[in-house]
């Protein structure tokens, strides 16, 4: 257990850079961020009604401002990780702790991009749920079962 917990304090110790975004900010574009750069084309795709607009981008905008905050805990939980496994004299209760407070802010960070698909689900009629559904897969190369995808019944 004791050497699990060094590895993963040498792990967190230099956590490699994220990649830069799309847009030039800090760290990694999610697909939901470069969905919404191309939401005026994609809306129209769809053939989304004013009020389907709407919703969507009230939508993206309240999810993207819980992420921006869950993603700053996830941070501030990652760096206390990292700063208990750097001194030996802490306890492996506390380490147990701070490692406990990073999972759930990374599970946090997954439930907040599922209910955003939850919510885009409840917005869009089924078979522009579909339609969005196959644009990211023609996007992504025709990859099935791809990193954040939707199971085909849900």
């Amino acid at each position: 257990m004791i050497a699990l917990l060094l590895a993963l304090g040498t792990a967190l110790a230099e956590p490699p850079p994220p990649p830069p975004s799309d847009d030039g900010g800090p760290g990694p574009a999610s697909e939901d961020d470069r969905m919404m750069r191309h939401w005026s084309e994609i809306a129209d795709k769809l053939a989304l009604d004013d009020k389907q607009r709407d919703d969507v981008e009230k939508l993206y905008f309240d999810n993207k401002t819980a992420r921006i905050d869950i993603g700053a805990r996830e941070d501030k939980a990652r760096l206390e990780l990292e700063r208990l496994m750097r001194d030996p004299a802490t306890d492996e209760k506390a380490i147990m702790k701070a490692f406990d407070a990073q999972v759930a802010a990374e599970n946090d960070l997954r439930k907040n991009r599922l209910m955003l698909h939850l919510g885009l689900r409840k917005v869009l009629k089924a078979e522009q749920w579909e339609q969005l559904i196959s644009m990211r897969e023609e996007r992504r190369g025709g990859r099935q079962g791809g990193r954040g995808r939707e199971p085909a019944g849900g």
